[in-house]
């Protein structure tokens, strides 16, 4: 049987690393539970470059949640940077792209291993009330599958998780979500073509 989070149970996650997590680490831990959740295990072991690759179809959630790992960091990475978007640089003196996102300590390079990112899921689900035996990084991934095949995209998913509410601010949708966009009216196509040609 697999194991897998309900909704609100992933919003207590999400919500007791803000809450309850240290200053230093809350903007990793919220996005690395916010990638896995959107786009699976390969997010465990991102570099910079693999997140860099193609920003503009990545779930707007990732997005944001790496961003704040770049302004917590102080990174200049485009289109990540803390300048504001301003600087056209790709990154700066100190990071690699080959650096890994999710890295165990801040001199390290290599990417949390399985048995820390289950360890850091574990202290943090203790703490939103589930199951210490229901949470690991098999979990998420799971849940990252189910989600994804009921909802049908990640933007959608992240809608209802309110991944995309900060603070009191309204939820913002990526300029890209589908489900935003009026739909057509198949009747009404070509309505005015039709008008010009019998015109004619």
């Amino acid at each position: 049987m697999k194991h897998t989070l309900t909704l609100e149970e992933c919003k207590s996650l999400i919500r007791v690393i803000a809450e309850r997590g240290s200053k230093n680490a809350q903007a990793t831990d919220h996005a690395l539970v916010v990638c896995l959740l959107m786009c699976g295990a390969d997010a465990r072991t991102w570099t910079w470059q693999d997140a860099l690759a193609n920003p503009i179809s990545q779930p707007f959630a990732v997005f944001e949640a790496i961003k704040k790992i770049a302004i917590s960091k102080k990174l200049t990475i485009f289109p990540y940077n803390h300048a504001s978007f301003q600087a056209a640089h790709w990154l700066n003196s100190t990071v690699r792209l080959q650096r890994a996102v999710f890295i165990a300590g801040a001199s390290g390079n290599k990417p949390l291993t399985t048995q820390e990112v289950t360890r850091r899921l574990k202290r943090y689900g203790k703490m939103a009330g589930i199951p210490v035996g229901q949470i690991n990084l098999r979990t998420l991934v799971n849940s990252h599958q189910m989600y994804l095949e009921a909802f049908g995209d990640a933007d959608t998913f992240a809608e209802a998780l309110e991944l995309l509410r900060f603070g009191n601010e309204p939820a913002t949708l990526s300029p890209f979500f589908k489900k935003s966009q009026p739909k057509k009216e198949p009747r009404l196509h070509g309505i005015g073509r039709r008008a010009f040609m019998a015109s004619r």
